[in-house]
């Protein structure tokens, strides 16, 4: 684009306006790959003032700054990691963001680097220096010689990945031509070089420029060189053995040198010190035995550039793709072999004609001789992949049995996602102890749900036409649904799809969303070029016949239907074809049917359900064939006639049968094989043609036609779908809730009062580093965020995990249902880590693994089971992990991308576990809560009856994953933007480790079990030597009852009753008098304060509540006391059983001294902090408040409320606020004069505020 002369004839084809105002260029490899934001750095690096080009005045030499800016390229981690070879040579550690920069010699002593040919240059200087400067057709490397004429600057901290050799083959073709390249340029080491139009002129470089080709030569004289300087030494020098030494010392110096930094430099604890001495003890024993071949590579190389330039003045520019490389090197590892089998040949005769000279030559020459003759070997064993057996494979059996579990688990969707709900998956079905559907919803609920039917389509349990069906009308659904900058609520009410207040904008679920719309857009992509039938429909079908055999385990062969029979065996094959899979699905449609006959009458039985699923699956696939395929069918079953049109009208057949039956393919490019049988229904008036051939041709063009137009509409309808998705998508911006500063993402916004939350996602593990993925991958916040989250290291079990704030298993190995690991990256280590110590904990308490967030058994005052995040202790960054033990199943289908073998082992067991099976009718049950029994003495585990549809979806996606290799993963990483910013995910492990924490399972008490029913302790008297304590809380309100009914009610750190640490009277707390209204006989519901006899005193302390039953007077007297889960307050429920003949009048009166400060400053001035509060009677309510009047602009305000109700109407209620007027002069509250007397109803600012109430 640049108007001067150097760059004409630069631009070869295309439009030369569409380059001007090109500044810089950037050059890669096809191979290379170029990181998110690098290019900008590159960029800036080049337009830095300091680093600008400046040329001298004629304008042919450069005097400053550089016009190349060369980054540092490292192998990439999936390359560096798939071959053995690849992980010996290319030192696979991932992306290193512990170290930004390092240092380089050359650019060190005389600031200037080398060019690889992958970097930044400025496109006008670069070629008005080096225009006409070399001859034509004479440089195979250019790369070295160009960096020396325009110099360049060597960017340490800028990072390219570029694809290692995966064999010795392809690095050995790559080298050859590297030597052949470097003594090509051997001119530049005279005074005088050619240059373009045949010409000589002075050499322009500078001795350190020589210096480097004169390097690049010498480097590839080294393996000839060791090799002669062997062979001389064994041959004809006295020492052979000395020269085997030294050689051999130069080759382990590298392993010598990594022990003796150990040596003198100890690594902390936590180093994985022996990696480095271990792989370079794997390069050095290599090299030896590679030496021969590379030594003979290089003097074939040479040869070759002499002959070449000398004499035949051809293949100078001989060269291949890297990828070409590879693709030869796997078909040719036979002939290369082969063709190498003169070493192990020439090492024979040498260790024949090294014996010959005495004992010290052979011992000198016997370990080399012994390397280099397992050269065939050695390149065998190096070249194969590098599968990692860490995780154990998947077995037939478990195959089959995760496909059960998948089938059950796609029930959810089935069965509640429809018209009742809009569409959307409701949150969670509870069973017990009530039946409820909870009709309200949440972005990773949705996008779980869309993922799901994709799932559901792998599995073979539903068409693509259901897929499309259902996906567009939730789509519309959530067009609908109001948004906030685009983003969906945390809530919704699936009843009038309103969202749920407050309003609050998640940005993990959002993210969450996200990551479900991406991969369902590459999803309905491939789904458009899938064969639109395929065995897949078979497994489906078996698959919910393996579930209707699970229900009747005990049922007899003979016993079962012979439709039933039938049906497995029509599925239990594998196909052979698309014509084969046809002839079953039809066959099985007259056998589903006779299957649904045979349970007609049984609506209870489950069996009818899978039944009807059977029928139902049947159904869908053969409308699938009546839509699309009917011309298969057609070409199936040719007329015999049909071989009279020719050899080629059967060849196109076979070809059409053999076809890939996709919606694309049938609407659009058409059918391989059907074109040429075309021309033959034009000619089908010919009397040469039969009326059988004629009218199969008639009926093959007529369903080809109505194939193509059902194909047409339900592909308008999947690229509908996508429209309307990457609408959705393309609305959701993340930037607002990014905090600049701290260069994190908050958790989320609070939309009423248009902020973001004060807390943030700081921690690498956790399920919001997806979000922060997707938010990079988008463009949305820099790169520098992914480094800013943070990576504690901790110490349990023998492993240094990465530390998450709850440790759980959610945390983890969530975004693993989306995201690619890569062995040897920090985040695969982190995970399997924490697969690791989850199994050591569940090992430690004998109980199955998987601990993550979950329902558990505490439920609200509606029966509702309540939710929270339970984790392992000692990867928990977050105190209290160990209180309660709940395992969740959906945690441990989550490993199966991590463990798999443990994991389905694990799953076995949750689902086998006699009363405690958790497998039933829609997947697995939510959790099995440990820490409570439902009997006193029974075993531990309570079943926590209920799906949460997340986990539901989270676990149908990792069954699809560990099924279907890696499906999620694999379309959720063919989006380009994750591509570019994949190498994230390739970050290196740190090389020390030093944990935050020391081994937290140490430190950890001793678990005890609590019953859910029953009382742990009873007791039947209040007089014992010190008092019995119990605390109930929700949080942040807090009671404290002691067992003679004494103690405070707190509410954070405010203590709203007045209570005194008094272990001997224990007269603080709420109270409440009884008076008989008859007899005049006063009592108290507990021991305190009345402190009168009682015929019976009983006291129950249980997890959820304290119970005290008292017999005195004429009646018995219940006093249950609980703190709402719901809200902060405290609730005593009071029941009086009359246990005399006749009736009882009886008046209550309630009583507590309020505080509403903390407890320092109320016991530090009782009396001045009583003159703050104010009391009021509130009529309508019939309910005492008090407040505390605020004594400075940071004091936050404090209300307090009381009410006393009854079951059924009574009079009026009286009240009481202050304490002098109820208690009276000189009376406690053993015997306060109110009880004697009508209450005043003294309100206002009193000098000592109480709360009572009567009625």
């Amino acid at each position: 684009g640049e108007s001067t002369p150097e760059l004409e004839g630069f631009l070869y084809a295309g439009d030369r306006a569409q380059l001007e105002g090109v500044r810089f260029v950037i050059t890669l490899d096809a191979d290379t790959q170029l990181l998110r934001d690098t290019a900008r750095r590159m960029i800036e690096t080049l337009a830095h003032p300091l680093n600008q080009a400046r040329l001298s005045p004629e304008g042919r030499r450069l005097v400053r700054g550089y016009t190349i800016i060369q980054p540092s390229v490292s192998a990439s981690l999936p390359s560096a990691t798939a071959t053995w070879f690849s992980r010996i040579f290319a030192d696979p550690r991932g992306i290193d963001p512990y170290t930004h920069a390092v240092s380089d010699v050359y650019q060190d002593l005389v600031g200037e680097g080398s060019y690889h040919g992958k970097g930044i240059y400025d496109l006008q200087i670069f070629h008005r220096l080096l225009s006409r400067r070399f001859p034509t057709a004479h440089l195979l490397s250019h790369d070295l010689l160009e960096g020396c004429h325009v110099r360049v600057g060597l960017a340490t901290d800028i990072e390219l990945l570029d694809v290692f050799p995966n064999s010795y083959i392809a690095w050995w073709s790559r080298q050859h031509r590297w030597i052949r390249g470097d003594w090509q340029i051997i001119d530049w080491l005279k005074s005088c070089v050619p240059v373009g139009g045949g010409r000589m002129e002075p050499n322009p470089l500078s001795v350190f420029n020589r210096w480097k080709i004169f390097d690049n030569l010498r480097r590839s004289l080294v393996p000839p060189a060791t090799i002669a300087l062997l062979l001389v030494g064994w041959f004809c020098t006295p020492a052979p053995i000395l020269w085997s030494a030294i050689i051999a010392g130069l080759m382990l110096w590298p392993v010598l040198n990594a022990f003796l930094a150990l040596l003198f430099h100890p690594p902390p604890p936590g180093t994985r010190f022996w990696r480095d001495p271990r792989d370079r003890l794997l390069r050095s024993m290599f090299a030896v035995i590679f030496l021969p071949d590379y030594a003979g590579m290089a003097v074939d190389a040479i040869i070759r550039v002499v002959y070449r330039r000398i004499t035949s003045h051809r293949l100078l520019l001989e060269w291949e793709t890297a990828a070409d490389a590879h693709r030869r090197a796997r078909s040719r590892q036979l002939q290369f072999i082969l063709s190498r089998l003169w070493i192990p040949a020439a090492c024979v005769l040498l260790f024949v004609v090294v014996a010959a000279q005495g004992t010290a030559a052979m011992v000198a020459a016997a370990p080399f001789l012994l390397l280099w003759a397992l050269f065939p070997v050695a390149v065998m064993v190096i070249n194969r992949p590098a599968k990692s057996w860490r995780g154990g494979t998947l077995t037939a059996d478990d195959r089959r049995f995760l496909r059960a579990v998948a089938r059950r688990t796609w029930r959810y969707f089935d069965d509640f996602v429809g018209p009742q709900t809009s569409w959307l998956p409701p949150d969670n079905v509870q069973e017990t102890p009530t039946r409820e559907i909870f009709m309200r919803t949440s972005p990773t609920n949705i996008g779980l749900s869309m993922l799901a039917t994709v799932a559901a389509n792998d599995f073979g349990y539903m068409t693509i036409d259901d897929l499309v069906d259902r996906n567009l009308r939730t789509l519309e659904t959530l067009g609908r649904l109001e948004r906030f900058e685009g983003h969906l609520f945390n809530w919704y009410d699936l009843s009038t799809l309103e969202p749920l207040r407050p309003r609050y904008v998640s940005a993990v679920d959002s993210g969450n969303l996200l990551a479900s719309l991406w991969t369902f857009q590459t999803s309905c992509d491939e789904l458009a070029a899938r064969p639109l039938l395929d065995e897949s429909a078979l497994r489906g079908i078996a698959d919910t016949l393996s579930v209707l055999r699970q229900i009747t385990p005990n049922q007899k062969e003979a016993e079962r239907p012979l439709a039933f029979l039938r049906l497995e065996g029509l599925t239990r094959d594998q196909p052979a074809n698309l014509e084969e899979i046809i002839l079953r699905i039809r066959a099985a449609r007259q056998l589903a049917q006779d299957l649904l006959l045979h349970y007609r009458g049984q609506e209870t039985d489950p069996r009818v359900y899978w039944s009807q699923q059977i029928s139902k699956q049947v159904a869908a696939w053969n409308d699938v064939i009546d839509k699309y395929l009917r011309p298969v069918e057609i070409l199936m079953s040719p007329p015999a006639q049909l071989m009279s049109l020719g050899e080629a009208t059967h060849e196109s057949r076979r070809e059409a049968l053999a076809a890939t039956f996709s919606l694309r393919n049938i609407a659009i490019e058409g059918i391989a094989g059907l074109v040429p049988l075309l021309p033959f229904y034009q000619r089908r008036e010919d009397q040469e043609i039969s009326r059988d051939v004629h009218e199969w041709l008639d009926h093959l063009v007529t369903e080809v036609d109505r194939s193509r137009r059902n194909a047409s509409e339900q592909l308008a309808q999947l690229d509908e779908l996508i429209a309307q998705s990457q609408q959705l998508e393309g609305g959701m911006g993340l930037r607002f809730l990014y905090d600049e500063e701290r260069r994190i993402f908050a958790i989320g916004y609070q939309v009423a009062e248009r902020r973001i939350d004060s807390s943030f996602y700081d921690l690498l593990a956790s399920e919001a580093r997806l979000t922060s993925f997707l938010a990079i991958a988008r463009g949305e916040v820099p790169v520098e965020h992914w480094w800013a989250l943070s990576r504690p290291f901790g110490s349990a079990y023998g492993r240094l995990p990465l530390l998450s704030w709850s440790g759980t298993m959610f945390e983890y190995l969530m975004p693993l249902l989306f995201t690619q690991t890569h062995e040897n990256s920090l985040l695969d280590r982190a995970c399997y880590d924490a697969v690791r110590c989850q199994i050591g904990y569940a090992r430690q308490n004998r109980v199955p693994w998987g601990i993550s967030e979950s329902a558990f058994s505490a439920l609200d005052r509606n029966n509702v089971y309540q939710y929270r995040a339970f984790g392992v202790p000692a990867l928990a960054l977050k105190r209290g992990q160990d209180e309660d033990l709940v395992v969740a199943p959906y945690a441990a289908a989550l490993a199966l991308g991590v463990e798999p073998a443990a994991a389905i082992k694990n799953l076995r067991r949750l689902a086998n576990s006699g009363d405690s099976a958790l497998l039933a009718d829609y997947g697995y049950y939510e959790a099995i809560d440990y820490s409570r029994r439902t009997e006193l003495d029974g075993a531990a585990g309570i079943i926590i009856h209920c799906y949460m549809v997340h986990h539901q979806g989270m676990s149908l996606l990792a069954y699809g994953n560990a099924l279907h290799d890696n499906a999620m993963r694999r379309r959720f990483h063919s989006d380009p933007r994750i591509r570019a910013t994949e190498p994230l995910l390739h970050e290196h492990i740190p090389e020390q480790i030093l944990p935050t924490i020391g081994e937290a399972h140490e430190e950890r008490p001793v678990r005890q079990t609590i019953a859910t029913t029953g009382a742990p302790f009873v007791a039947q008297t209040p007089d014992i030597a010190s008092p019995r304590t119990h605390l109930l809380s929700n949080g942040t309100c807090s009671v404290t009852v002691t067992n003679s009914g004494g103690g405070y009610l707190r509410w954070l750190d405010l203590d709203v009753t007045r209570w005194r640490a008094d272990a001997t009277c224990d007269v603080s707390g709420a109270f409440c008098y009884i008076r008989d209204l008859v007899s005049g006989t006063t009592w108290s519901n507990t021991h305190q304060p009345v402190r009168s006899p009682e015929r019976r005193y009983t006291w129950n302390f249980t997890p959820d509540k304290a119970e005290f039953r008292r017999r005195s007077g004429p009646c018995e007297t219940i006093t249950e006391i609980v703190v709402s889960a719901e809200d902060d307050a405290e609730v005593r429920r009071v029941t009086l059983v009359n246990t005399s003949r006749k009736t009882c009048e009886l008046e209550l009166t309630s009583y507590l001294e309020l505080a509403l400060a903390p407890h320092r400053t109320d016991r530090a001035h009782p009396a001045f902090n009583k003159l703050f509060i104010e009391t009021e009677w509130l009529p309508r309510c019939e309910a005492l408040v008090a407040r505390r009047r605020l004594r400075g602009s940071d004091d936050r305000p404090v209300w307090a409320a009381h009410l006393m109700v009854p079951e059924s109407s009574i009079e009026a209620a009286e009240f009481e606020t202050d304490r002098a007027q109820f208690l009276g002069r000189g009376r406690t509250l053993e015997n306060p004069e109110a009880l004697t007397r009508h209450l005043t109803s003294s309100i206002g600012a009193v000098l000592d505020p109480i709360f009572s109430l009567r009625r």
